[in-house]
């Protein structure tokens, strides 16, 4: 593997493990955290691709493996492609029009089914996530115990689960197609692990000073309407119904609490004291609402 560096190149996205950036015209460059295996992450980004190109998913096929300093990572190839966030800003009129898309496409995501052993149990996507919030040490053993309980009883079936579905790790291709990179979580599983991490990127994570920008590449506003809409129309809510919004709110936010506090676990913008209070109000939040 060729060492390649980042002085110069934008960050244009960052999802949980990894960051973006605009190699250039041509290509992107995803760039994993310490803890991910990039080997492990293309070949599995292979397989998924070749897997997702028999079932009609449209997902870019990794390029070239790369180190970055002590991390490392992986270019895809893709031929005047923009983020989605890049998209957005660029024709921020268009932003209802893409939340539109980016819903329709997850809908056929979920609609779409694997043979078994194709692809792993989407619920080890949050598992991994209780995972860093136990080694944490900053939630309770009971609570840790409870929390991998509400995510076995997510149960399992064949559905297609992308992982990590958020306007970073959706291109726009120059004729307007979209198209999936990041595939390292696809999965199959309860699509609600899905929505619950696009709620946790969109509605929690970006809300950090910030964190829009830097993870979406979008200013706060646009996100806002965008999330707005991709919500509505995934779950096919009449307009101005606020109250089945708010109601879809409340559930994805608890279905988010794994990877919301492995997240708070593991975040470098945060100092210790902030992050102790979070952990306990999320604690406290998750127990409130268990049984509702």
């Amino acid at each position: 593997m060729r060492n390649v560096k980042l002085d110069g190149l934008k960050q244009i996205g960052a999802g949980a493990f990894g960051r973006v950036y605009r190699w250039d015209s041509e290509r992107v460059l995803k760039v994993y955290s310490p803890e991910v295996n990039p080997l492990d992450q293309i070949e599995h980004e292979r397989m998924v691709a070749r897997a997702a190109f028999v079932h009609d998913i449209p997902s870019a096929i990794p390029f070239e493996v790369v180190h970055v300093g002590e991390e490392s990572g992986i270019i895809y190839e893709l031929l005047d492609a923009q983020t989605l966030g890049e998209a957005v800003m660029a024709n921020p009129a268009q932003v209802h029009d893409y939340a539109v898309r980016i819903a329709q496409l997850l809908r056929k995501l979920h609609s779409t089914h694997f043979g078994e052993g194709i692809l792993p149990d989407a619920r080890g996507i949050f598992h991994r996530w209780v995972d860093i919030a136990e080694k944490s040490g900053l939630y309770r053993a009971d609570t840790i115990s409870e929390l991998r309980r509400v995510v076995d009883e997510l149960g399992t079936t064949d559905t297609f689960v992308h992982g990590d579905y958020h306007p970073a790790n959706i291109m726009v291709m120059p004729d307007g197609e979209l198209l999936l990179i990041d595939m390292g979580d696809a999965s199959v599983g309860n699509p609600l692990i899905d929505l619950a991490g696009s709620f946790h990127v969109l509605r929690i994570a970006a809300r950090r000073p910030g964190g829009a920008e830097r993870l979406t590449g979008m200013t706060q506003e646009l996100l806002d309407r965008l999330w707005n809409t991709f919500v509505r129309t995934y779950y096919e809510v009449a307009e101005g119904d606020i109250a089945r919004v708010a109601e879809l709110e409340r559930m994805l936010r608890f279905a988010a609490l794994p990877r919301t506090m492995g997240s708070t676990a593991r975040s470098k913008l945060i100092d210790d004291e902030t992050r102790r209070q979070q952990a306990s109000e999320l604690e406290t939040y998750f127990w409130e609402n268990l049984h509702q």
